[in-house]
């Protein structure tokens, strides 16, 4: 199948998100299928494969004339705002233009559906999140799909409720390439350079330190390793992500105690990733007590894939969305926000080695059928259903 893949994202850039789309469109290749992707931005397609460490080359087609990076000064809304409609245009013009190429449209940008239904090919949005409020109109969009892909068993239900009955809905999770946690760096070289000791145990957490624009709990992860601290348990603490204003801002709530044990990483390339968790003893996954509706229906990040992937102990929230992807099989859940009881969970995993393991080669073993390639093969397989 020749697949148009179209993207408003970045690529590549830090956002998993745009990882996700690079991931997404390599499972597709090595499923056979031709793809070409187009953005409003993006480096060549070499670049793209290279950063991400891709097995197949991707195609990347630029389109619009969206604000240049020189001018990132100008407010965010008013940048996006000049590159989608400048985009949209274009890309509603070359799909006209070229139809003959493709079989299929794909994307994961709900604000491009108007420009890519008129092209007259079947499309499939993949639905991260859906507004706050699901109205007439949104649903009324969705309905011009062929098929619609969501993250999370709660989001399709909440889409369903909300009117969109005709419509296939799919839920399918992130993914992960198990391929990349196949060859990671020596254990005791990734402890050293973050002063680990023998014996001491590393704490890790990799991701962004927000998400969507909202808090991902890393002031209740700080105040949670202070409880330990406080209580004598000596480890040392690594934490790997951006943007770099979030890093600067967190880095401020350390306690002088906790200075010397707490490493702020930034983004650290998605290669660096494997073997960061390989190395770690518990995997930290924080998020704060919130009724938002993001935590409640869209919350799916590639971060507890990889976690899972890593065959490492890993702390995580309790949170719905999550339990389409582990159980307390395979993890060790707390209320999230919840600082006690995020300090004395990763105390427990560290205090009973055996079980934490035991639940770490149950989570290896189950996550194999959320790899890339499976994944899309069950996407492109229920359009023609």
């Amino acid at each position: 199948m020749r697949i148009a893949y179209c993207t408003t994202l970045r690529l590549p850039s830090d956002r998993a998100r745009s990882y996700q789309v690079a991931k997404v469109a390599e499972a597709l290749t090595e499923n056979g299928h031709s793809v070409q992707i187009f953005t409003p931005w993006a480096d060549d397609g070499e670049t793209v494969t290279s950063v991400y460490g891709l097995s197949t080359p991707l195609s990347v087609e630029r389109l619009g004339s969206g604000v240049p990076r020189e001018r990132d000064f100008l407010p965010t809304f008013l940048r996006r705002s000049v590159t989608l409609a400048s985009f949209k245009r274009q890309l509603k013009t070359t799909l006209k233009d070229r139809k003959e190429q493709f079989d299929l449209l794909y994307t994961n940008t709900p604000e491009l559906l108007p420009a890519l239904v008129r092209v007259g090919l079947p499309v499939i949005l993949e639905l991260r999140h859906a507004p706050a409020h699901l109205t007439k109109s949104f649903i009324r969009s969705l309905k011009q799909c062929r098929l619609v892909v969501v993250l999370t068993s709660t989001l399709r239900q909440a889409i369903v409720d909300a009117g969109l009955v005709d419509v296939p809905v799919i839920v399918e999770s992130d993914g992960v390439d198990l391929r990349d946690f196949e060859a990671t760096a020596p254990i005791e070289q990734t402890r050293t350079s973050l002063s680990a000791a023998p014996g001491v145990p590393l704490l890790t957490f990799v991701g962004s330190l927000m998400v969507e624009g909202h808090s991902r709990g890393i002031p209740e992860m700080l105040e949670a390793l202070e409880v330990l601290r406080k209580r004598g348990l000596v480890f040392r603490a690594a934490i790997a992500g951006g943007p770099a204003e979030a890093v600067t801002r967190l880095s401020q709530l350390l306690t002088d105690g906790l200075k010397p044990m707490v490493t702020f990483l930034g983004v650290i390339s998605r290669l660096q990733v494997p073997s960061l968790l390989a190395a770690s003893d518990v995997l930290l996954f924080p998020a704060p007590a919130s009724d938002h509706p993001f935590f409640a229906h869209s919350f799916s990040p590639l971060q507890l894939f990889e976690y899972l992937a890593s065959g490492r102990p890993a702390v995580v929230p309790d949170l719905l969305p999550l339990k389409d992807i582990a159980d307390a099989s395979m993890v060790s859940f707390y209320p999230p926000g919840n600082i006690e009881s995020f300090a004395k969970t990763i105390r427990a995993v560290l205090d009973d080695r055996e079980a934490a393991v035991k639940k770490a080669g149950i989570a290896r073993a189950h996550i194999a059928q959320f790899s890339w390639v499976r994944r899309m093969e069950r996407v492109i397989g229920a359009v023609g259903k």
